[in-house]
């Protein structure tokens, strides 16, 4: 069963590496903390391959460094530098004192489900560098640097634009890592699985706030697009305004896009802010499919605030649910 992981993973990471994304959204730094479940393994002896010896571990901890950039069409990619200590339980079935630091060095790819609420599940793949070193109890000692690959799912919370919260489940495994027991050198694949708490902060999310107080660009129109009741897809209506803007933002250089998200009066304020949100996003991703440059739009929502069509609470408007697009200077 774990060889046929490693195949899953080795395939999924072999996808990351080639997946790309057009717009920037940010730089974030993160931390993560948990407990870590390593798999048992064998050391063979390199000069007898037949002798295998087992080894045993007690449950460890893991706690990460991150630094990454968050990309506009929910992908992500990240460094992540780890570190993990086990005890080690028993080798060839004795009793032992002992114990394994393991330092990772990670490149990592995720891909965000966003959606209409604070709650993000995710899915991620890393490649990477691990050093593990055997303490020298128990004649078993030695320390190495091998390949590492690694597997990620998850949940976020987003308490703000900026800062959120997670929990993963993650698989590990470096190949071939080298120690002595009893004076012998041999080989081991260490592996194990993870639960992870964490946090992070993702920078210039709030760009878009500044633009709010620049001033429309002279003479130039401003554009709308709707959207369909609890919806951010853009329709075929849309897509044809948005052309309208990419040729015009083309035709004038430079200038920046201010992208404001709207609702109508229907469902709860923070359901509709979030919608907003979405909206904005949903038309800066055409536009950036359409050869706008992610760096010249700024998005975000105010919500129901500031309806085209007054009405009451709780009644339907079209034209309430828009994103208005001014070029500012």
């Amino acid at each position: 069963m774990k060889s046929g992981f490693k195949a899953v993973l080795l395939a999924s990471v072999a996808c990351g590496m080639f997946a790309t994304s057009a717009s920037a959204e940010g730089f974030y730094i993160g931390a993560d903390a948990g407990v870590s479940f390593p798999f048992s393994t064998k050391m063979k002896n390199n000069a007898n391959h037949n002798q295998k010896e087992k080894i045993n571990f007690d449950d460890g901890f893991v706690a990460d460094a991150v630094l990454g950039y968050d990309f506009g069409n929910n992908i992500r990619g990240e460094f992540d530098f780890g570190y993990r200590n086990f005890d080690i339980d028993k080798i060839a079935g004795e009793k032992v004192k002992g114990s394994i630091d393991s330092f990772a060095f990670m490149g990592n790819v995720y891909y965000d489900f966003n959606n209409k609420s604070k709650f993000t599940p995710f899915v991620g793949v890393g490649a990477g560098l691990a050093y593990n070193k055997v303490d020298k109890k128990n004649d078993m000692s030695g320390s190495s640097t091998k390949p590492a690959l690694q597997g990620m799912v998850g949940l976020a919370y987003n308490f703000t634009d900026s800062w959120s919260a997670s929990i993963a489940y993650r698989y590990f495994t470096t190949f071939s890592q080298e120690a002595k027991y009893e004076g012998v050198k041999g080989k081991y694949n260490f592996e194990t699985q993870e639960i992870l708490f964490g946090v992070r902060y993702t920078f210039n999310v709030d760009k878009a706030k500044t633009y709010a107080s620049s001033a429309p660009v002279a003479d130039m129109p401003e554009y709308m697009i709707f959207f369909a009741l609890n919806s951010y897809n853009i329709t075929p209506e849309a897509k044809k305004t948005l052309e309208k803007v990419a040729t015009e933002y083309k035709e004038t250089g430079e200038v920046k896009l201010k992208l404001t998200g709207h609702t109508d009066l229907t469902g709860p304020a923070a359901f509709n802010m979030t919608l907003s949100k979405e909206r904005a996003k949903a038309a800066k991703n055409a536009l950036v499919a359409m050869g706008v440059p992610a760096k010249a739009i700024a998005t975000f929502g105010v919500g129901e605030a500031d309806p085209l069509v007054p009405t009451a609470m709780g009644v339907p408007e079209p034209q309430n649910r828009r994103v208005v697009m001014e070029f500012v200077d």
